[in-house]
């Protein structure tokens, strides 16, 4: 795959990218991938888990976008952490100056049940009436991995 860097110019609201030199696509090939940039931000890790919904727990990061410009968004954004490649996906618009939380996929070694334990229902009062619901639940979250 050719790989060429692209310079930027903004014009108001507008950005133009000029490839310094001709791209050659091969024989069927109808895309041409150009790097535009490359970024990297300091970011906050953590697991959002919802144990009532799903028994998996996802790892996410929150970036600031210290940049002066907005970060586009982008349908085929490479994720990586520590260098490594974690995968494609989504990526949003972020303004400048603001955060973003972006998603790295599942955290397998995190395991999370949630469990109803008491439940009770019921009306009270005779001249004036109220409900009245108690829920006693149980989150677990088990780490089977070796990282806090």
């Amino acid at each position: 795959m050719e790989m060429a860097a692209a310079s930027v110019s903004f014009d108001g609201p507008g950005v133009s990218y000029t490839v310094p030199a001709p791209l050659t696509l091969g024989s069927g090939v109808d895309a041409t991938r150009v790097a535009l940039d490359t970024l990297q931000f300091d970011a906050h890790q953590f697991a959002r888990a919802n144990p009532r919904q799903d028994t998996t727990a996802f790892l996410m990061a929150t970036i600031t976008n210290t940049t002066k410009e907005p970060l586009q968004q982008s349908f085929q954004a490479q994720y990586f952490i520590d260098n490594t490649l974690i995968g494609v996906g989504d990526f949003p618009f972020v303004p400048a100056g603001s955060e973003s939380d972006l998603a790295f996929g599942p955290l397998e070694a995190l395991r999370l049940s949630y469990t109803t334990l008491d439940e009770n229902e019921g009306d009270q009062g005779f001249i004036s009436r109220s409900n009245n619901m108690k829920k006693t639940v149980r989150m677990e979250v088990e780490n089977l991995g070796s990282k806090d």
